[in-house]
């Protein structure tokens, strides 16, 4: 069973069409969250894993009923390399995610591997909050 957890442009409520795409052929598992830490980055934002900290990233789980007709949308979508570069910024990885504080093992994300050093740091870890309270001002 491979699942995949969106924290950005890939929730639901974005509006973007490979969300939308989400939403119609997976399955939603709910909200979670993740350890680690929501960075700014513009136009989109980024996640950096750190399974040490109490910092909570919030997104989407799916469960993927396609998987392997789905992922090559998605990484294209992302710029998913091993190698950073920006044209490259992401890379796919598999990390713990909790629903209702229940771990789920080997959930696919997409995690910055850029600098993080001069981005702005989303402090609550929601995406759609932080672009809500950004229209707001």
């Amino acid at each position: 069973m491979d699942c995949l957890f969106v924290y950005g442009t890939l929730r639901s409520g974005y509006g973007h069409p490979l969300g939308v795409v989400l939403e119609t052929e997976a399955k939603f598992l709910g909200v979670g969250y993740v350890h680690g830490y929501l960075y700014d980055l513009g136009e989109y934002p980024g996640i950096r894993l750190d399974p040490t900290t109490e910092n909570r990233v919030i997104g989407e789980v799916y469960q993927l009923d396609y998987p392997d007709q789905m992922f090559p949308e998605f990484d294209y979508y992302e710029g998913v390399s091993e190698i950073y570069s920006p044209e490259f910024p992401y890379r796919r990885v598999k990390g713990t995610v909790f629903i209702e504080n229940e771990p789920y093992p080997y959930v696919w994300m997409y995690e910055y591997h850029g600098d993080t050093a001069d981005l702005p740091q989303i402090m609550h870890g929601d995406y759609l909050v932080f672009l809500k309270d950004r229209k707001s001002k």
